[in-house]
Order: structure tokens, then sequence, then C-alpha cells
């Protein structure tokens, strides 16, 4: 029983490390695809309004303004994809601070480093960096097997927390409303 008990704190110890490993190579890789993103988004929209100002000065002032306008649809689109880079992000985070938490409780004792099967009957969710599996939705099987503080709420992850966390809102915003600023002063000055 105690060589049990000792290859299951092993086990869980090295699945722990392995874990805060892949979070951090994970969060990293979804910053890069966050700033790539933005960074193509940026170089779409300035080159499109770029090329509708000064090599497209021969078509109908209508039809320029409204090429303008529509440039504020490029920022939009990214930021749609943007949106869901993020989301992957903030389930990130949310996984390590529950590690954190985890590894600042009792129920670390217990689990791993004493090796105890479970907590009455309920287990730490080990291995979930993006929080896809243990949710606390019925398609994430959340059916009472898991402490409870330690699932990832996928609900917490939409909208508005989503659209502005951090920067997003001001680089994809700023770029729809210059667009619309410079729609608005080429249509006054037609």
């Amino acid at each position: 029983m105690e060589d049990l008990s000792t290859y299951r704190r092993q086990c869980r110890w090295e699945l722990l490390l392995k874990e805060i490993d892949q979070i951090h190579s994970t969060i990293k890789n979804l910053d890069d695809i966050i700033f790539k993103t933005k960074n193509f988004g940026f170089v779409f929209w300035g080159g499109s309004l770029y090329l509708i100002v000064q090599y497209l000065s021969n078509l109908p002032t209508k039809m320029k303004m409204a090429l303008i306008f529509l440039t504020g649809l490029i920022p939009l689109l990214f930021w749609v994809m943007d949106y869901n880079w993020r989301k992957h992000l903030l389930r990130c985070s949310r996984r390590e601070r529950n590690l954190s938490n985890f590894l600042n409780s009792e129920a670390f004792e217990r689990l791993v480093l004493q090796g105890e099967k479970d907590l009455e009957g309920k287990r730490f969710p080990f291995f979930d960096v993006v929080g896809w599996t243990y949710t606390k939705t019925v398609e994430g099987k959340s059916d009472g097997r898991f402490l409870e503080e330690y699932l990832i709420n996928p609900d917490e992850f939409r909208g508005w927390k989503v659209i502005q966390y951090k920067d997003a809102k001001w680089f994809y915003g700023t770029m729809f409303v210059v667009s619309l600023v410079l729609g608005t002063i080429h249509l006054s000055a037609s």
C-alpha cells in the first residue's frame, strides 16, 4: 500500500510540474499569436487606408468615402480573431491561478505530498492546461468527482471581460474610430 501511495505522489508531482511548464509555454505561444494578429491587422488596415487615399483618387468621391468607412471593418474582424485567442489566454491564466491555490492548500498536502487517493471521494483535476476538460458544465463531465473550487467556469470567458482584457479595446477600437473619423473628414471635404 505504501508503494502505491509513493507512486501516486510521484506521478502527481510530475504531472503538476509538467502542467505548469505547459501553461507557461501555452501562454507564451498565445501572446505571440495575439501580437502577430495585432501587427497583421494594423498593417492590413493601414495599407488599405493608404491605398484608398493615395492611389484611388480618381474614384468618385462617394465610392472613395465608402471605402474609407469600410476600412473600419478590418479592425473589427481582427478583433474577433483576437477575442478567440484571448479567451484561451484567460483560461490558461485561470488554470495557473487554480494551480497556485492548489499548491498552497491542504488538498495539495494530502493528495500530492502524502499520496492519498482522493479527498472524501473527490479528486484534483490534473493536467488541463487550457481548461477544456475540467469545467463546471455538463459537457465538461463535472459529475461531482472533482474538487469544485479547482474547476474552470467557461462562462467567465465571454463577452466584455474578454473584449476589454489588456489593450485590445484600445488597439482595435482606435483603428475603428480613426477609419470613421477619416471617412467623416473626407465626407465633409467633398
